[in-house]
Order: C-alpha cells, then sequence, then structure tokens
C-alpha cells in the first residue's frame, strides 16, 4: 500500500511502523484486527488517490478508539 509522505514523495507504507504504534495502546491481536479494518477503510476510501501520512493517523487513531470502545 502507498502512501504520499510529507515531503510529497511517494512511499510504501511501512507496516513495522504501524504496528508499533498501534501496539502502544493495544495488544498484538487486536493491533492485527485493526490493521486489517485499516487496510479495509483505506482500500474503500482511496481508490484514485492515496493517503498521505496526515490521512493515515486520523485513520489509525480512529480505528483504536473504535475498537477501544468496542464500536467495531
Amino acid at each position: 500500500m502507498m502512501i504520499v509522505k510529507r515531503d510529497g514523495k511517494l512511499e510504501e507504507l511501512d507496516y513495522t511502523k504501524l504496528i508499533i504504534q498501534i501496539n502502544k495502546h493495544v495488544t498484538i491481536n487486536e493491533t492485527l484486527a485493526i490493521i486489517e479494518n485499516i487496510k479495509k477503510e483505506i482500500n474503500d476510501r482511496f481508490d484514485v488517490f492515496y493517503p498521505n501520512t496526515d490521512n493515515m493517523k486520523d485513520i489509525v487513531e480512529k480505528h483504536i478508539y473504535l475498537y477501544k470502545n468496542d464500536l467495531i
């Protein structure tokens, strides 16, 4: 999955960084479930454009919140 970095470069999403950030808030099994939900949202929302780092931050925060509050 590609994302647009703040400097405008297009790069592959670093899943290791994503796992580390999410795992600060939930267990590893929950992290993997959250990542699957994030992948689904990105595929649904970004069919023409790539998400940028701010989009990713917002999506990750939203899915952690939803998961921790049993909303998904």
